[in-house]
């Protein structure tokens, strides 16, 4: 039988001593030569696996969330817009007024051009910035809730780098620009896209 080793099959044949790593010569070789790399691979592969599946799932909810999910930017024509108002918060409602210059429509976030509000909130660098920042919030809801107003977007799906659609705000009876209104009320600056200036 010569290198045949009893009582071990493989698939109805008997097992050879070359099976379990051993040379030409009959001599055993040490496991890590005859193991080779092979099962740890498998193991390292077995133990990624969970990760690279989330990983997956992560982008491909990211891209259902950013391109099909949320409503498409509006384009071409005006639009018209009769809805009412509120502050934005927990529970109450898709649209809202989310500070001194951005509101809300469902899932559209609409970033009003030519001015800058201070920040709100945790945001707000200080406690004057803070209260300006309130002041002007309200004013923006109050001014959005006279009536119907007209959307009109800066350029064809043009977005700032928080993913807020660019919009002038107007109304026609009486003739009013929503932005203009907001800086004469002393509440917001106007703003031209170039440096910031400090509400503190």
């Amino acid at each position: 039988m010569g290198d045949l080793i009893p009582f071990r099959k493989r698939r109805k044949k008997w097992t050879k001593a070359k099976d379990y790593g051993a040379d030409d010569y009959g001599k055993v070789l040490p496991t890590s030569r005859w193991r080779g790399s092979g099962p740890q691979r498998r193991s390292h592969w077995s133990a990624w696996k969970p990760w690279l599946g989330l990983m997956v799932l992560l982008s491909v909810w990211s891209a259902l969330d950013h391109y099909w999910l949320k409503e498409p930017p509006l384009k071409g024509t005006p639009q018209q817009v009769v809805l009412q108002f509120h502050r934005c918060g927990q529970g109450r409602g898709p649209n809202c007024v989310l500070d001194g210059d951005t509101f809300i429509m469902a899932q559209r976030h609409i970033r009003i051009t030519g001015i800058d509000a201070p920040e709100i909130g945790a945001k707000a660098r200080c406690p004057a910035e803070a209260a300006q920042a309130e002041r002007a919030a309200n004013e923006l809801l109050r001014l959005l809730n006279q009536g119907p107003f007209t959307l009109q977007s800066a350029a064809d799906g043009l977005r700032d780098e928080y993913g807020r659609e660019l919009m002038t705000v107007t109304r026609a009876a009486p003739p009013q620009d929503i932005a203009k209104a907001l800086i004469a009320s002393g509440t917001v600056r106007a703003y031209d896209y170039g440096a910031r200036q400090p509400w503190c």
